[in-house]
């Protein structure tokens, strides 16, 4: 049987090990991937950061079978249980590495992504929103506050979570349409409404659409409908939100949806608008991107899996950024991502040429 398929991460997290922590399980069930083990190497200034490696069974995963959501869900699972476990924060120093071994010696290791996105500074137009934001009242105050989260938010869906709380609240407290509206007929042709309660003939008080509420602030009627339809999903559980091709929705609309709801926000403090290619790049969503890097090692020897070279993790970081600020088609972004892929390979044989006793990668690479 080959290797384990290794997944390597680095996170920072307040918890420790006793002497008294079972070391071993045994799962009655039968997981779509089975993990051997995990081990953990302790480190940092104050001995919270962590990096851990889980060994998976290679007959239930390998690199032909793997796909980017599910590799992505297993990461956000294991983290998920390791924070309610000890019920602290876990905070990802790195998005993981799938190191998976291949024929003859050949192994892939698949990154999960660039850690670090950088931007170009963005001057700030005018100091006065922060003399202005204390005598605004309190709901705008509240949806800048969640304006604020969403920028801040590094995953797609926390991001458009935010926004969506903050669209409410400007619904609740900005929007001039009726409170209760009155129930009507569905079908266009008829479109009967019944005012009052035909037994008691009292007023009705059923809660009006959250459409309805904002369609003074998100004017475009397509960004409307996209946005109640997922923010439904989402808010109502639905796992569709999270599956499959959905996912892809939620970032191809949080731009959008940010822009909207950030001049409508600004406009009471006194703020310009600004329009969508004003947008720094940090706060674009892009495609999920990861990158693959295949290497050969040499007979008898075992690679240091889950660490991509430096190299290598730079030009996927200037990849990604280059993709965000490029505002291309999907094919388009195909096309960029064979050119990295050029670059990559140039970058691989490099370092094999500088190091030829080192086992560092000296083949092909592609992205996912």
């Amino acid at each position: 049987m080959k290797q384990p398929v290794e997944f390597r991460i680095q996170f920072a997290a307040p918890f420790g090990f006793t002497p008294d922590l079972p070391t071993t399980d045994v799962v009655t069930t039968k997981p779509k991937w089975r993990v051997f083990d995990f081990q953990f190497k302790r480190g940092g200034q104050e001995g919270q950061e962590y990096e851990m490696v889980a060994r998976i069974d290679p007959r239930d995963l390998t690199a032909k079978n793997a796909k980017f959501e599910e590799l992505q869900a297993f990461r956000d699972t294991m983290v998920a249980m390791l924070a309610m476990s000890a019920v602290v924060p876990v905070r990802l120093l790195s998005q993981g590495v799938f190191t998976f071994q291949l024929d003859d010696g050949k192994f892939e290791a698949t990154s999960l992504g660039p850690m670090r996105m950088t931007s170009p500074m963005v001057p700030i137009p005018s100091l006065a929103a922060l003399v202005r934001g204390f005598d605004a009242p309190y709901a705008v105050q509240a949806a800048a506050y969640f304006l604020w989260q969403a920028l801040n938010a590094d995953v797609p869906l926390y991001r458009f979570i935010n926004l969506a709380v903050c669209a409410q609240v400007i619904a609740n407290s900005e929007s001039t349409a009726p409170k209760s509206a009155h129930p009507r007929c569905g079908d266009p042709a008829c479109g009967f409404t019944l005012e009052r309660c035909p037994k008691c003939g009292r007023d009705w008080t059923i809660p009006t659409a959250l459409r309805e509420h904002l369609q003074g602030v998100i004017t475009d009627k397509a960004l409307l409908t996209e946005f109640i339809a997922l923010r439904n999903l989402v808010f109502h559980g639905s796992l569709s939100a999270l599956l499959g091709n959905q996912p892809m929705r939620i970032p191809n609309i949080n731009k959008s949806l940010l822009l909207v709801l950030r001049n409508f926000v600004a406009a009471k403090f006194g703020m310009r608008p600004i329009r969508a290619d004003e947008i720094p790049l940090s706060n674009l969503d892009i495609i999920n991107l990861s990158m693959s890097v295949f290497y050969q090692m040499p007979a008898g020897e075992r690679p240091e899996p889950g660490r991509l070279p430096a190299e290598l993790e730079t030009t996927l970081e200037h990849t990604a950024r280059d993709l965000q600020l490029s505002g291309l088609s999907a094919d388009q972004v195909r096309e960029e991502m064979h050119r990295a892929v050029d670059r990559i390979n140039y970058l691989t044989y490099s370092t094999a040429a500088a190091q030829p006793n080192s086992s560092g990668p000296n083949g092909s690479s592609g992205n996912k």
